[in-house]
């Protein structure tokens, strides 16, 4: 707030109050209410004024602008009330008293919840072929060994308020000790890459439940969000018969279905991207409409309970 400012809410503050102590005096009540419209006006429009520099100086970042939208419509998410009963397997768990208990059962609700829709399903990959004779060798994107320049450069791209992982190393500090520690970083590397072998503490993801809507005591009402996410809603063998369909062969395929690849690689998008491209193909008497990890089944007729015939029947 600028000194102008400040010093017409106090003025405005002190008339307010002379009003209240001389509740018939008229000529001072006329003052107060044109002095605070006047009031009004000067400060929306210096809110205004400065929300639309604010927004300027973050219009090249998605996440500042809508952690500014946030800051003006006073959204907050209130954590701890987050969850606070549980209900899983007919029994009742309190999030307050037993932390541990429900962190588990969201744990092995996450793990599971993919594997077993992936392992449910009877796809077959046999009939997945796409016409072209273009191969590409996953083992070439390895021939080539990382150097030290490589790990420093991604490292000094990485925004600085990116989120830690569970080794509570932040962005900023590990920029500053990045040209100490290349070296063993870089021999480990490129020994996993060579082995087809990652560490465990390489696979080791801080889950967090995010709540998307209806009852908050039902566990398939959250979404896990994490720092580290292999294929895990992904059938493994599925992706690798797909794959050779768009002429990717030689995969090193132990380390591939070992580690996975992490949530937000644009190595990730691209495969899974890949895994559910026959959705497009499939037969039904509606429109599949697919962008990003999205798709929508639209269904049309000339009544509604046409429509839903048509969804239930695919």
């Amino acid at each position: 707030m600028s000194a102008g400012l400040l010093y017409s809410t106090r003025h405005k503050q002190s008339l307010s109050l002379k009003c209240r102590l001389n509740p018939n005096n008229t000529k001072l009540a006329l003052h107060y209410k044109k002095y605070k419209n006047n009031y009004t006006k000067i400060l929306r429009l210096a809110k205004k004024t400065f929300y639309e520099k604010k927004f300027k100086s973050v219009s090249d970042s998605p996440k500042l602008t809508w952690k500014l939208i946030n800051e003006i419509s006073c959204s907050k998410i209130n954590n701890k009330d987050d969850i606070k009963t549980l209900i899983y397997n007919e029994q009742k768990y309190d999030a307050n008293n037993d932390p541990k208990e429900v962190s588990n059962i969201f744990n092995k609700f996450f793990m599971n919840m993919g594997k077993k829709l992936a392992e449910s399903s009877n796809f077959s990959a046999n009939n997945c072929v796409l016409n072209g004779n273009n191969e590409f060798s996953f083992d070439s994107l390895f021939s080539k060994k990382i150097v030290n320049i490589d790990v420093i450069n991604i490292v000094n791209k990485c925004k600085d308020d990116t989120a830690p992982s569970i080794d509570k190393i932040t962005i900023k500090l590990l920029k500053c000790i990045i040209e100490h520690i290349v070296n063993p970083l870089v021999y480990i590397y490129n020994l996993c890459i060579q082995q087809s072998i990652f560490s465990d503490n390489l696979k080791i993801a801080v889950i967090k439940p995010i709540f998307k809507a209806g009852d908050r005591k039902n566990l398939n009402n959250y979404r896990p969000i994490s720092l580290l996410i292999n294929f895990d809603t992904v059938n493994h063998k599925i992706l690798l018969q797909i794959l050779p369909n768009f002429g990717i062969n030689n995969l090193r395929h132990e380390g591939f279905v070992e580690y996975g690849v992490p949530q937000g690689s644009v190595l990730g998008s691209i495969l899974f991207l890949l895994y559910i491209h026959l959705v497009s193909d499939l037969s039904l008497d509606g429109l599949v409409v697919s962008y990003t990890d999205g798709t929508c089944l639209l269904f049309s007729d000339k009544s509604w309970d046409r429509v839903i015939k048509k969804r239930l029947e695919g």
